[in-house]
């Protein structure tokens, strides 16, 4: 049976988060696409697939779904950007006094006796009732802002409450306290890849997932000792060349010939891990690229 989807409106994300299209009959044989680029399954419900967003430079794309079938379906444009750049409750108007004057004046019987003209008694009482309304709002709104990570301005208290930042982690720039701040807010825990993926994605790394008993080729160079290496598996990601810090001549004997890497990544994937598990970070190198 083919899926049906329903449409996006216009939606505003970014690297990392998550995106839901909704329609029905979907399974495990679906498949979403940022233009060309396929975006992880973090989960599916015959109603419902929810991805990840994939390492894509912002921009709007066109969303589609592919079934089992090969079969595609457009489902609507999507604008990925910043975390900044998701606008504040979409689902929520701003309204204004002038917004609340009308709604009062609307609740009011028609005739000659209720004169709402500028000035007159009724249209005050209007004004004043309006007013009271669009405090009421704004402490709604704010509210709401506060308890969305994605948009609260107490991002102190929010790590107060989840026990961040966690220990070895040192992050300062306000996105990645968002990011962590999502990633437990939003943790639904799990040992599966697309778990892993969707923690990575936070982190804007697009890593490959292997485990011994699927891919035993990729850990030909282990040694095992006495560990079963059913109970190891890698995770592989480019390295970003903003990473990157070479040995200069100036530098001391120490220095490393080259050092990569993201600490707090790597930090986050040690602790979240299965406990029984063994966890491999390999990092590719674009030698083209560093040869100078």
């Amino acid at each position: 049976m083919s899926v049906f989807v329903e449409e996006l409106s216009d939606k505003v994300t970014s690297v990392g988060l998550t995106v839901t299209v909704y329609g029905g009959f979907f399974d495990a044989g679906c498949s979403v696409f940022f233009g060309d680029v396929e975006a992880p399954v973090r989960n599916f419900e015959d109603y419902a697939i929810e991805v990840i967003v994939p390492d894509i430079d912002d921009g709007e794309y066109d969303v589609s779904v592919v079934d089992s079938n090969g079969d595609s379906y457009e489902v609507g444009s999507v604008n990925v950007g910043e975390i900044s750049d998701i606008g504040d409750f979409n689902f929520v108007k701003d309204y204004d006094e002038e917004d609340f004057e009308e709604f009062i004046i609307g609740m009011f019987p028609k005739g000659q006796v209720f004169d709402f003209e500028k000035g007159s008694v009724f249209r005050k009482l209007s004004y004043a009732i309006a007013l009271s309304l669009l405090y009421l709002w704004s402490l709604v709104r704010s509210m709401m802002k506060a308890l969305d990570p994605m948009h609260t301005d107490n991002l102190d208290d929010w790590e107060a409450d989840l026990g961040l930042p966690e220990a070895g982690l040192v992050i300062d720039e306000p996105e990645m306290r968002r990011r962590e701040i999502w990633r437990l807010y939003g943790n639904e825990g799990g040992c599966c890849e697309s778990y892993f993926v969707h923690l990575c994605a936070l982190f804007k790394v697009s890593p490959n997932f292997y485990e011994y008993y699927k891919n035993p080729e990729e850990f030909e160079n282990i040694e095992f000792g006495s560990d079963d290496p059913n109970f190891y598996f890698k995770i592989k990601s480019d390295v970003m060349l903003g990473e990157v810090e070479y040995m200069y001549c100036d530098g001391y004997c120490t220095d490393r010939l080259l050092d990569f890497g993201d600490t707090n990544y790597e930090k986050m994937l040690q602790k979240v891990k299965p406990s029984h598990t063994k966890l491999i970070l390999e990092y590719e190198v674009d030698n083209a690229e560093n040869n100078d």
